[in-house]
């Protein structure tokens, strides 16, 4: 990491993460809709800082002799920069500290800007003391995860550790290729862009979109995580003649299900308007013609029934807090239990629109049990469903997390 950048860089850094820690913003849209000078230093900023939050605030509450609530939000905002560059970044200490002390006078006043110097000098000298009283109070705080969450994620009986480790890892870009693999794969080699093959999805370490423009425009390939596939698999091999992608925006899965299916004719909706037209405009580019797009809200019935149904419902991201790290504390029990209410109404509703020994594929991109074999248990007993198979995809360094369950009416 460079340490000459502009002073700038930094305070649109401090600025997203303001708003994702006290404004309820998302540090990826943030990102996505800022222009930047330098857009990894910034993005590894925003990104380290907002998912190590609970970590470095448990630091700030050992080096300050005040209470956290009577701190100004901008010097919490401008400590946790500091110790993080302390701690996580290869930024040398006197930069990371000179830089978020200059910040602070900028931003605050001189009385501020000696406060966070003593608070970052304190951090500085105590150095690995600090991380080891931290990281001792429990996987909370080692991982920055907020307690309900952490429980919840336990109880999928899985590597829980490692789910934890892997909401550190930076994402890596997924291509789903359709067309002209050969002609990608040495485009990307001849660019030094390393990727990993995993059948037509390629897995890219440094993807730069400016690579493979004429590609992405002719509809060759687009971005979509491995784990996505799953919904492509569990299809059973039938000669379906109609699907309903019943929360379909942007795409994805339909195009998916459209490349196994060539010959059904497939209804894809969503409930809003503008993301309706991001899934016509991608339809397009495709070059789908089995495909017909509309606004629907996926709980109420469209009078139809279907030979296979898919409903990727709304859910809380848990699989995918690699790239929204404010996850870590925002999802709860009482956001589950909201959720749950929606995702149990469009299954049920899923199952109106299925015709009888025909099928539905449930799926979230959430690792939580608690929206997903749970839900899927709930109304399979009510509603006559035959569960056939599911599986649940946990975040690794490869992949994001995903679940995906096949039903047949019965």
């Amino acid at each position: 990491m460079k340490e000459d950048l502009k002073i700038n860089d930094r305070e649109v850094a401090f600025d997203i993460i303001y708003r994702v820690i006290y404004d309820d913003g998302y540090s990826n849209l943030l990102l996505k809709n800022t222009q930047l000078d330098s857009r990894p230093f910034v993005t590894d900023l925003v990104y380290g800082v907002v998912e190590r939050k609970f970590t470095l605030e448990e630091m700030l509450k050992i080096l300050s002799n005040k209470d956290l609530e009577k701190i100004d939000q901008k010097a919490v905002v401008l400590i946790y920069i500091g110790l993080y560059q302390l701690f996580y970044s290869n930024t040398k200490d006197y930069a990371a500290i000179f830089e978020v002390v200059e910040l602070a006078k900028k931003m605050l006043n001189k009385g501020a800007a000696g406060f966070i110097n003593g608070i970052l000098r304190s951090a500085q000298r105590m150095g690995d003391d600090l991380l080891n009283k931290v990281y001792g109070k429990g996987w909370e705080y080692e991982y920055s995860i907020n307690n309900e969450l952490l429980s919840m994620i336990k109880e999928n009986k899985a590597n829980t550790l490692e789910i934890l480790k892997a909401t550190f890892i930076p994402p890596k870009v997924h291509i789903y290729v359709r067309k002209n693999m050969a002609k990608i794969k040495s485009r990307l080699e001849s660019n030094e862009i390393k990727f990993k093959e995993k059948e037509d999805f390629l897995i890219i370490q440094n993807y730069r979109h400016s690579v493979l423009t004429n590609f992405f425009r002719n509809g060759d390939y687009t971005i979509m995580d491995y784990s996505t596939s799953a919904v492509r698999e569990l299809a059973p091999d039938n000669n379906f003649e109609t699907i309903f992608d019943m929360c379909a925006a942007p795409g994805g899965k339909t195009l998916l299900l459209a490349d196994k299916f060539p010959n059904a004719k497939i209804k894809a909706s969503d409930i809003n308007r503008n993301r309706v037209t991001l899934l016509e405009n991608n339809i397009r580019r495709w070059g789908l013609t089995n495909v017909t797009c509309g606004v629907h809200d996926a709980r109420n019935f469209d009078g139809n029934e279907y030979d296979l149904v898919l409903c990727d419902v709304l859910c809380s991201g848990s699989g995918v807090i690699s790239r929204k790290p404010e996850l870590k504390y925002k999802i709860n029990y009482k956001m589950i239990e909201e959720l749950n209410a929606k995702q149990i109404e469009i299954l049920k509703n899923a199952v109106n629109q299925t015709k009888k020994d025909k099928y539905i594929i449930y799926s979230t991109c959430s690792i939580l049990k608690r929206e997903n074999r749970d839900i899927v248990d709930r109304v399979a007993g009510e509603n006559n469903l035959s569960i056939i198979k599911d599986t649940t995809v946990f975040p690794s360094k490869d992949s994001e997390g995903f679940y995906a369950c096949l039903l047949k009416k019965i």
